[in-house]
């Protein structure tokens, strides 16, 4: 392992090992601690936010921030060492809770106020039928007891079930699997979180050339050679500037 490459590897080291420090004092409630986890990840809640609404295009930018800060707060009080890097955590925590909260918010906007009553009248209803039944009524059966319509109440019914979705970790199928077995997956996204906030603290106040030299290297791929040629000077000059600049994110980093 090269020198410059062991003391990439020691600064991560130690900025985990400072991270799980302040997450270990949010816990407890220090509010100094809380502050800077919030002000270090309140860019991630951003960008988050903005990907979920930047898909809709109809929601309040701000109000999902909001709504994402709250869940940045649940993770930093929630997170264990054990789950590892906290960003990939934090990130996934955030998403799902401004989602939670978009569905609920169309949830009432989309309820009619027919249906609305309907569901008052239908579910009591539904109990006392089971109850005497020994079983779950037909839409029949609820429309002869309440009064509404077959149609009605199964729109009441259907919407009832939507609002209560089945956990992910409820029996599928033959029941030898979970929901949560048979669908989605790990974003490979959140595995790089933590090293974009890295990347993204250590290139603060470069400048714009040196910015140009590290997208030239690292984002297009081009050769030190092919940096020359377009920038100007030789292989050889690239390659010490390129190492100057590392050089300094690591140290920003390390501090």
């Amino acid at each position: 392992m090269s020198e410059s490459n062991g003391r990439a590897l020691q600064a991560r080291k130690s900025g985990a090992s400072e991270e799980h420090e302040l997450l270990a004092r949010a816990r407890k409630r220090d509010e100094a601690a809380q502050a800077e986890l919030v002000r270090r990840y309140a860019p991630l809640v951003r960008r988050v936010a903005r990907g979920i609404h930047g898909r809709r295009g109809m929601d309040d930018l701000d109000d999902l921030y909001q709504v994402g800060m709250v869940g940045l707060l649940e993770a930093i009080d929630r997170f264990e060492p054990e789950r590892g890097a906290f960003a990939p955590y934090a990130s996934a925590t955030v998403s799902g809770l401004i989602k939670r909260h978009l569905r609920d918010r169309s949830w009432r906007m989309r309820l009619g106020r027919s249906l609305h009553d309907a569901i008052q009248v239908v579910g009591p209803a539904s109990a006392a039928l089971e109850s005497s039944l020994g079983r779950a009524p037909t839409d029949a059966e609820l429309a002869l007891r309440t009064g509404l319509s077959p149609e009605l109440v199964a729109e009441a019914r259907s919407a009832v079930a939507a609002s209560q979705p089945v956990s992910l970790e409820a029996p599928a199928g033959d029941g030898a699997s979970s929901f949560s077995e048979l669908i989605g997956g790990e974003d490979p996204g959140l595995e790089r979180a933590e090293s974009r906030l890295s990347i993204a603290r250590g290139a603060a106040g470069l400048a714009p050339e040196e910015r140009e030299l590290l997208a030239r290297r690292f984002a297009l791929e081009q050769t030190q050679t092919e940096i020359a040629g377009a920038m100007g000077g030789s292989q050889m000059s690239v390659s010490r500037r390129l190492r100057r600049v590392l050089t300094k994110m690591e140290d920003r980093l390390s501090a």
